[in-house]
C-alpha cells in the first residue's frame, strides 16, 4: 500500500518535491554548459590551440571534464561567434584571423554597432543606463589583466545589443565581433598572434586610457545622456583606434586620443 501511495504522489502535478528534483538536472546542465563554454573560449584566447587546429570532441570531454553533449553546446556557441569553423570531414577547427581580415571587418562592425546604438538609446531605461555606467567604471580598474578587460569590454557591448532588442542584429554582431575579442586579447597572451613590442605597449596605453575620460567612459556617458549622434561617433572612434593595421597608424590614432583625453583644451 505504501508503495502505491508513493507512486501516486510522484505522478501528482505540482508536487513540490518532484518538481524540485526535476529542475536540478536542467540547472546543472546549464551551469556546466556555461562553464565549458567560458573555459574553452579562454583556452582559445590564451593560445592553447593553434589557428587551424582540429578540436576533437573526445579530447575536449577529457580536458573540460564534462559530457559530450555539453562539449557540443560549447562548440556550437563558439562557432556562432566565428571562433570555430565547420570543416568538411574534420568537424570543428579553430578559425585563423589576420589583421588584414579584421581590417575588412572594422567598417562592418562600426555600422552594426552604430545601428545597435540607434535602436538601444530610445529604449534605454535609467536602470540600464546605470548598469552600463557601472561596467564602464569597472573598466577603469588599473588592476585588470587583459583577459578581465576583454570580458568587461564584451559585457559592455552586449549590454547595448541586449537593450536594442533586435535578435537578428544580435546574431550578426555576435559573429562579427568574436574575432576582434580573440585577437585583441591574444596579441598579448597567444604566441600565434604576437604583435611587436611597440604595438603591445600602445595597447597597454589603451588600457591605461580607461582610467581617464577615454576608452569606454565617454561612450557610456554619451549613451546614457541619450545623445545618439555623439554615441555613434564615439563608437566608431572606439572601434577603429584598436585595429589599425600598421603600427605607425595605430600610434597616430592613440596619440590623438591621448592628446584629446589626457590634455583637454583649457576652458575660459
Amino acid at each position: 500500500m505504501a508503495t502505491q501511495t508513493s507512486s501516486a504522489q510522484s505522478r501528482v502535478p505540482g508536487n513540490i518535491g518532484t518538481t524540485k528534483h526535476r529542475r536540478r538536472p536542467t540547472q546543472k546542465a546549464e551551469y556546466l554548459a556555461e562553464r565549458a563554454y567560458r573555459d574553452l573560449r579562454q583556452r582559445i584566447i590564451a593560445g592553447e590551440f593553434a589557428p587551424g587546429d582540429h578540436l576533437k570532441e573526445n579530447a575536449l570531454v577529457a580536458l573540460l571534464r564534462v559530457s559530450r553533449s555539453v562539449v557540443r553546446q560549447a562548440l556550437i556557441r563558439l562557432t556562432a561567434e566565428g571562433l570555430l569553423l565547420d570543416s568538411p570531414k574534420r568537424g570543428k577547427t579553430l578559425a585563423v584571423f589576420t589583421e588584414e581580415k579584421l581590417a575588412k571587418l572594422v567598417p562592418i562592425r562600426v555600422c552594426l554597432e552604430q545601428l545597435a546604438i540607434r535602436e538601444a538609446v530610445p529604449k534605454l531605461t535609467d536602470t540600464e543606463a546605470q548598469e552600463l555606467k557601472c561596467i564602464a567604471e569597472k573598466l577603469k580598474n588599473p588592476g585588470l589583466d587583459p583577459a578581465e578587460h576583454e570580458s568587461l569590454d564584451m559585457e559592455f557591448h552586449r549590454k547595448i545589443w541586449k537593450v536594442a532588442g533586435n535578435d537578428e542584429l544580435l546574431k550578426v554582431l555576435t559573429e562579427v565581433v568574436g574575432p576582434f575579442h580573440v585577437v585583441g586579447n591574444a596579441v598579448v597572451l597567444s604566441p600565434f598572434y604576437r604583435r611587436s613590442a611597440s604595438v603591445i605597449s600602445l595597447q597597454q596605453v589603451l588600457l591605461e586610457r580607461e582610467r581617464d575620460a577615454g576608452g569606454h567612459q565617454l561612450l557610456a556617458e554619451a549613451i546614457c545622456r541619450r545623445d545618439v549622434e555623439a554615441s555613434c561617433r564615439l563608437m566608431a572612434e572606439h572601434i577603429t583606434v584598436n585595429y589599425a593595421i600598421e603600427p605607425e597608424e595605430f600610434g597616430q590614432r592613440v596619440g590623438k586620443l591621448i592628446s584629446r583625453y589626457w590634455h583637454p583644451p583649457a576652458t575660459s
